[in-house]
């Protein structure tokens, strides 16, 4: 089960075998697991999201700015748009769905007992 901590959201639904257990001993569906691991996926895909456009306006900007200067042309050559930002947040959105749902599918077809002995 190493390929679990590749990603922060395959290493958190990991240490919480145990949690996921006990949901499912309380009489939890699969599908509300899921629910409560993407909800706190969503907010850092979010959080990722807004950083990534922040850094991607900032290099474009000197980016455009080197070209430029040593070019010597007046128009910038790379733009920033609604459709990079769709790209940016469809990308992000789908990493955390997949990143979530593969983990806790298989731990949530484990038993309750062995999800909460760690086995």
């Amino acid at each position: 089960m190493d390929w679990l901590r590749f990603s922060y959201f395959c290493t958190s639904i990991a240490y919480k075998k145990k949690e996921i257990g006990i949901l499912r001993a309380v009489g939890a569906k699969a599908s509300d697991v899921f629910k409560i691991f993407f909800s706190e996926a969503f907010v850092i895909a979010i959080i990722n999201l807004v950083l990534a456009c922040i850094g991607a306006i900032i290099s474009i900007y000197f980016v455009n700015d080197a070209f430029i200067s040593s070019l010597g042309t007046i128009g910038a050559f790379y733009f920033f748009s609604f459709r990079q930002f769709g790209i940016m947040l469809a990308l992000s959105i789908g990493v955390a769905a997949l990143a979530t749902f593969l983990p806790v599918y298989f731990l949530s077809r484990k038993k309750p007992v062995d999800s909460i002995n760690n086995r």
